[in-house]
């Protein structure tokens, strides 16, 4: 069964859902709270982009404890960052993985360290592929 693609998000959807996979869930109030210092939200803007991410489908809301609602992501990071990495590959690199990779190692810092664990998962891939 084909994945569907999810929407985009905006700035500030990606801030509230890197916050929501960081602690696993998260009221609206835990929330703008945790934002507060660097990003002083309304909770009605909080609940505008909550009411956003479930829409398009990144979060589950739970009710928890009277009316409070608890929010959790729908997917873990790894599965979204995957399926968005999948588009990005079809879309701007025509499928090929060498020609997104090279793009990478073009314009990314990458030091010695994170290079030698590429080309270890490169040479695991390899040796799962050979006993196929």
């Amino acid at each position: 069964m084909k994945k569907k693609p999810l929407k985009e998000l905006s700035n500030l959807e990606t801030v509230v859902m890197e916050l929501i996979w960081e602690k696993g869930k998260a009221t609206s109030n835990e929330i703008r709270e945790e934002l507060e210092p660097e990003r002083p939200l309304a909770l009605t803007t909080v609940l505008t982009i909550l009411s956003r991410l479930r829409k398009k489908g990144y979060i589950k809301e739970t009710p928890h404890l009277g009316r409070r609602i608890v929010f959790k992501p729908a997917f873990p990071r790894e599965s979204v960052g995957g399926r968005k990495m999948k588009t990005l590959l079809d879309s701007f690199f025509k499928g090929s993985a060498a020609s997104l990779v090279a793009q990478l190692l073009k314009e990314e810092k990458i030091d010695d360290a994170e290079l030698a664990r590429i080309e270890r998962m490169i040479g695991e891939r390899k040796k799962q592929k050979n006993r196929r």
